[in-house]
């Protein structure tokens, strides 16, 4: 029996997961390639080939069972792992839900994916995609920024499934290994305060991470994405100077999951006139749709001769914050970045959605949490900061 019919066999009696698959497969190869450069190559009668073939096999899905026995599979990127605080058992559980994987080309590959221009060579790394999100990460090498100096990129374009007049909204720079803590204070992985130094690998490279807003788009699982970034330099004050000329091309098809958590409620937020009506708890997001009528509001001001003047502004529905487990456990602060507006034109349902710089395990949420205000000084949220909304 050839391998792969004695693949096909083994899908047809065992319901494996696709992730699963997947790494037995890879394990399979990676087996074979070590026993060729050892000089073990298989020649036996056909008798006992079938027998070591499945023995191979089964060594594959021991070594499967071991990597995530012991740890994640995918080598993450340090920038994303670092944005969630990722233990090894988030990433595994977010592994196995096939929410991230290594970015792969557009015909599905993955590795060789790298695209060097005037020395600098950028390689594409990792993607978490969601039903809302996606997230995105490169490695930089070969430029030498001067110390003191942030690196950007001249300009970088997103397009979905080749429509370039569907806008895409997201945020992009380079990762500066920056994270809030528990008191919502930027710090780096260590805890020590934050002064906004880009992060630089002993051997140079820079890590670049893209985050899209996707809700508009309805989500980027399984949709070709066109990434392209033109001229390296650096920026000071919103002004660009380029150093190096070049045009990096990229073109992926996204894996993700659109797995969510969805709630019906009906949960007045105090006397705010808003009332929480529907929501999505995915494990790296948060949509939240609200019923609250349009209301504006007066702000008094003084202008640049210092005479007083007002306008008119929306009253803004509470944000969502952060989530309670079951375990009582408060986690505010964890929000990043979303959107916030008016679903319909009578402006009366209103939403928000955000990205998390957490890892959520949706089933352990007990209840949604919504800011009141801003504690005046760093600390822990605690209930009286915010409105809470229990979930079932």
């Amino acid at each position: 029996m050839k391998e792969k019919e004695i693949m096909d066999k083994l899908r047809s009696e065992l319901v494996i997961p696709d992730v699963v698959q997947e790494r037995a497969e890879l394990a399979l190869d990676r087996i074979k390639k070590e026993q060729k450069k050892k000089g073990k190559v298989m020649k036996m009668r056909t008798k006992g080939k079938r027998k070591s073939m499945w023995l191979l096999i089964a060594a594959a899905v021991f070594v499967f069972g071991t990597m995530t026995v012991c740890a994640a599979y995918l080598r993450w990127s340090q920038g994303i792992e670092a944005q969630f605080q990722a233990t090894d058992e988030q990433k595994q559980m977010l592994e196995e839900e096939q929410y991230t994987a290594p970015l792969q080309n557009k015909d599905g590959e993955m590795g060789n994916n790298s695209v060097t221009e005037a020395g600098v060579t950028i390689t594409p790394l990792q993607s978490i995609v969601d039903s809302r999100f996606a997230w995105l990460s490169f490695r930089v090498e070969g430029y030498q920024l001067e110390e003191g100096k942030e690196p950007c990129f001249n300009h970088v374009t997103v397009v979905a499934d080749d429509n370039s007049d569907a806008p895409i909204s997201y945020t992009a720079s380079f990762y500066n290994g920056i994270h809030r803590n528990e008191e919502g204070k930027p710090v780096y992985e260590d805890g020590s305060p934050a002064d906004g130094e880009i992060f630089i690998n002993e051997d140079g490279s820079m890590e670049y991470m893209i985050i899209i807003n996707a809700t508009e788009y309805g989500g980027l699982a399984g949709k070709k994405l066109h990434v392209e970034f033109t001229d390296i330099g650096t920026v000071y004050k919103a002004e660009f100077t380029p150093d190096l000329e070049g045009v990096w091309s990229f073109d992926f098809v996204l894996k993700g999951s659109d797995k969510v958590r969805t709630l019906t409620l009906s949960d007045p937020l105090g006397d705010t006139g808003a009332t929480v009506i529907y929501a999505e708890i995915s494990p790296i997001s948060l949509y939240v749709r609200y019923d609250f009528p349009m209301r504006e509001t007066t702000i008094e001001g003084v202008n640049e001769n210092g005479e007083p003047i007002t306008s008119s502004n929306f009253v803004e529905a509470p944000p969502v914050t952060g989530v309670r487990l079951k375990d009582g456990t408060f986690q505010g602060y964890i929000t990043g970045g979303g959107s916030m507006g008016y679903l319909d034109e009578n402006r009366e349902v209103y939403t928000c959605s955000f990205a998390l710089d957490r890892i959520l395990d949706t089933d352990q949420v007990d209840a949604l949490l919504f800011l009141k205000a801003l504690p005046e000084e760093a600390r822990a949220m605690t209930e009286e900061d915010v409105y809470v909304v229990p979930v079932e």
